[in-house]
C-alpha cells in the first residue's frame, strides 16, 4: 500500500569522514551516499572557493560559494547520491569538503 508520508526511519543521519574536493577541476566527483557540502572562503582577505553541483546527467548546474569579504563566510547545500561536484574556483585557504551521511 502506497504512502504519501516521508519515511524516516532508519535513514543515515551521522556524518562520515569528510573528503576534500579541492583536486577535482576537471572531473568530476560523483557522490557516493547523501549528504553535505560544504564551502568556506577561508581567513585570508583574497580566499575563494566556488563548487558546481550537477545532476547525475550533468544537464545543468548550480553554483555555491564566493569570496571573503572579511567575514569568513562558509556556504552548505544537501546533495544526493549520484550527483556530482567540480570545482570551479579555489584560491587562497578557500575548502569546500564533501560530508556524507552514514549510519
Amino acid at each position: 500500500m502506497a504512502t504519501n508520508k516521508l519515511q524516516t526511519a532508519n535513514l543515515p543521519n551521522n556524518m562520515g569522514t569528510s573528503v576534500n574536493l579541492a583536486s577535482y577541476t576537471s572531473t568530476f566527483y560523483t557522490f557516493p551516499t547523501d549528504g553535505y557540502v560544504m564551502v568556506n572562503a577561508g581567513a585570508a582577505s583574497t580566499s575563494k572557493a566556488i563548487v558546481r553541483i550537477y545532476p547525475a546527467n550533468e544537464s545543468t548546474n548550480i553554483s555555491i560559494g564566493g569570496w571573503n569579504t572579511g567575514n569568513y563566510p562558509s556556504w552548505a547545500t544537501f546533495v544526493r547520491k549520484g550527483m556530482k561536484a567540480k570545482v570551479a574556483t579555489l584560491e587562497n585557504q578557500g575548502t569546500i569538503y564533501f560530508y556524507p551521511l552514514i549510519y
